[in-house]
């Protein structure tokens, strides 16, 4: 158990770190900016260089050209926490299955009597299949 779980809770460790040095820090390290036009406030550049954001830029700061590096920090610190969530989660179904895994057997008695199958074949004639070997039933 110990070895399945220390494994499993690498290799999700080991994603969390990738998505958050990805995914993650993507609003740090690719910041909105270019030329764009006197008519947009920092809000709209954000808007237009990151469509897809998680924190709306316009409610961040009061002042309309003071957005940029707040927006930064708050979607930065956003994407973070839902990466670091997502791998507590993570890890606890990976100990979950960990547990369960080990003990799904424990309570299986073994029986006295051997196992009995009963199949059809394509001609409609079945087969009973015991410890002992097959049984034509016609």
């Amino acid at each position: 158990m110990k070895k399945r779980f220390i494994w499993s809770a690498a290799v999700v460790t080991l994603g969390a770190v990738v998505a958050a040095l990805s995914w993650g820090l993507w609003a740090m390290l690719a910041t909105p900016q270019g030329i764009y036009s006197n008519n947009w406030s920092e809000a709209d550049l954000i808007r237009n260089r990151f469509p897809h954001y998680l924190v709306d830029p316009s409610r961040v700061a009061s002042a309309p050209y003071d957005v940029l590096l707040p927006w930064i920090l708050a979607e930065t610190k956003t994407r973070q926490a839902i990466v670091w969530a997502c791998w507590f989660v993570a890890l606890i179904l990976v100990f979950v299955w960990s547990r369960r895994g080990r003990s799904a057997n424990k309570h299986v008695q073994p029986t006295s009597r051997g196992a009995f199958c009963f199949m059809l074949d394509a001609s409609g004639a079945g087969w009973l299949r015991c410890d002992v070997g097959l049984l034509r039933i016609t």
